[in-house]
């Protein structure tokens, strides 16, 4: 699997890593929303996976960001890298988080991220 450089800091406080809303599913959620304890929303794509791990970015998504995702206003690729930052959580199959890092989403490898068409 590939290395990014990830800054580690805290990890945002979540509840748990269930989705809230699952936009996309194929065998499993491939991309949804949570929230952490604040209730603040957060994006959750699963950018890689092999046999040890799932491989997920998480950034943060307003309300209004999210209606502009689900009338294809905005790219997907566009809500996930346009933030700034955003986390990097590595988890094993059953369901531990083995690694996390705040990373800029800039850095990931082109192929990891939705094509810049993909619209949901």
């Amino acid at each position: 699997m590939w290395a990014v450089p990830k800054i580690m800091e805290d990890w945002p406080d979540l509840v748990d890593f269930e989705p809230e809303e699952e936009l996309f599913y194929y065998d499993s959620p491939k991309l949804f929303t949570i929230r952490d304890r604040r209730r603040r929303l957060l994006l959750v794509y699963q950018c890689d996976e092999d046999e040890k791990v799932q491989r997920y970015l998480v950034v943060p998504i307003s309300p209004v960001q999210l209606i502009e995702l689900r009338q294809g206003r905005v790219s997907l690729r566009n809500a996930l890298t346009n933030q700034g930052w955003a986390w990097l959580v590595d988890m094993s199959h059953d369901g531990e988080i083995s690694s996390q890092g705040l990373i800029e989403p800039t850095t990931l490898p082109v192929d990891s991220l939705p094509r810049p068409e993909a619209y949901l």
